[in-house]
């Protein structure tokens, strides 16, 4: 399936959301005066309908991390979609998943996640991690969370155990920590995982 005429328009307004909200972070300038501009990426035109949602005199940082997730989620479908991959998960099934145990600061956090490939064909699977954010805002940076092996083939009718250990900083305030976890290739999937840190 190809994007039609509403996917465009949606992709294009995340994508001049997204840049104005980057340009927003490095001038400090509000929504104003962005429409008719040229975006440095897109090279498209922002429309001057469209309203920007960059918040007036500051950035919000929360903001601009959840349009670029939805951008980027948005593209991943719309790219699967029009290639004829199979396997994209109903937006409102994502996983949530839980780390093997709470962790105190300074300590790694792990947790397992297998991954079933129902195909008559090999696949090839990548996985991927956002930094984990708590509500309070406190992150622990994707740097400080591996996964092995990081790509593997799965035979036909397989399955991969994929480890995932999470590099919990000393000075990380206690709370629940929450990441994306992304599987690409020719499968694609997506699980929220936790880890809480005592």
């Amino acid at each position: 399936m190809v994007p039609g005429g509403d996917e465009k328009d949606r992709l294009r307004r995340l994508a001049h959301e997204l840049v104005a909200g980057l340009s927003g972070m490095f001038s400090g300038a509000g929504a104003a005066g962005y429409a008719g501009q040229v975006c440095p990426v897109t090279k498209a035109t922002v429309p001057s309908s469209a309203p920007l949602t960059v918040p007036f005199g500051g950035f919000d940082k929360d903001k601009l991390r959840k349009q670029a997730h939805e951008f980027i989620e948005t593209l991943l479908i719309t790219f699967n979609e029009a290639t004829g991959e199979k396997g994209l998960p109903a937006e409102d099934r994502v996983p949530q998943l839980q780390c093997e145990a709470p962790v105190p600061a300074g300590q790694e956090a792990r947790a397992t996640l297998t991954v079933d490939n129902d195909e008559a064909s090999p696949s090839e699977v990548s996985l991927y991690c956002t930094a984990f954010v708590a509500d309070s805002g406190h992150e622990i940076p994707a740097l400080r969370i591996t996964v092995a092996p990081r790509c593997a083939t799965i035979p036909p009718r397989g399955q991969q155990v994929f480890q995932i250990r999470i590099a919990v900083p000393q000075q990380t305030k206690p709370g629940i920590y929450s990441g994306l976890i992304q599987a690409m290739g020719n499968k694609y999937l997506k699980a929220v995982l936790s880890v809480e840190v005592r």
